[in-house]
């Protein structure tokens, strides 16, 4: 085999392995305590249903993470299909602590809301454009595609599921697609 070949498809391989390697990962899992009971600057309490994101090459830290919500389906519990809540934009999903001047960077793990219930209403936990709030209906499913994405690379997608029942946020499911 010729020299140049040989050094080419090495540096090819060293490529993807450095690439692998080098590269953020992303996780996303539902904490052992699912939600946060605060209250929001108007004093009123509520209830914040958590979503930990996990970089698992801690050692290759994320900058600007961001975690959006793409696709979003809701049913009734008899239905057999769910139905699509047309979004015209992804919502951004709003982290735990507040992000003061820039995105954060991700080393291991980070948290954030993705679901507010207070004042006896449940609300999608995202930034919109024009302050718009996706308030979420009782005796429904929900299927959300979520997906994080940093500065280095997009995370596969994840399908987070719930249900609401008489007012009550349950079955919280969430897996890779």
């Amino acid at each position: 085999m010729n020299m140049g070949v040989f050094l080419s498809i090495l540096s090819f391989l060293a490529d993807i392995l450095h690439f692998i390697k080098v590269c953020p990962k992303f996780y996303i899992e539902i904490p052992a305590k699912k939600k946060n009971r605060a209250n929001d600057q108007s004093g009123n309490d509520g209830d914040y249903y958590l979503l930990n994101v996990i970089n698992k090459h801690p050692k290759v830290p994320a900058h600007n993470v961001e975690v959006y919500v793409d696709e979003f389906y809701q049913k009734n519990f008899e239905d057999s299909e769910y139905e699509n809540i047309s979004l015209n934009f992804p919502i951004r999903l709003t982290w735990q602590q507040p992000v003061r001047y820039s995105l954060p960077t991700l080393h291991s793990k980070g948290t954030i809301t993705y679901l507010v219930h207070k004042n006896n209403e449940i609300v999608l936990s995202g930034w919109c454009p024009n302050d718009f709030d996706y308030f979420l209906k009782s005796n429904k499913e929900y299927l959300l595609r979520v997906y994080v994405q940093s500065k280095e690379v997009r995370s596969k997608n994840w399908y987070l599921t719930f249900s609401i029942t008489n007012n009550v946020i349950q079955y919280i499911t969430v897996k890779e697609i």
